[in-house]
């Protein structure tokens, strides 16, 4: 089983959202800046880390991504 999100293309950087209503009822449309973090922060866990429906998902922690950059650990750490 693979996810909706797996390997799905880029965030827009804004979305039209209604802002209220003009003088003639037609509704008023905003741009709004997009706020979802466009990495995968569930797979830095270490659910996420183990879950195959993850496996091959270029936004994965440790496939190229700016997660991938930040410490991830999975099972025991031996020193």
């Amino acid at each position: 089983m693979t996810y909706q999100c797996h390997n799905r293309g880029e965030f827009a950087p804004s979305i039209r959202v209604q802002d209220g209503w003009d003088t003639t009822w037609a509704r008023r449309m905003v741009d709004m800046q997009f706020r979802l973090n466009p990495s995968c922060v569930y797979s830095t866990s270490e659910l996420g880390q183990k879950d195959k429906g993850c496996d091959g998902c270029k936004w994965k922690a440790g496939a190229g991504t700016e997660v991938a950059a930040g410490a991830v650990q999975v099972g025991e750490v031996k020193e």
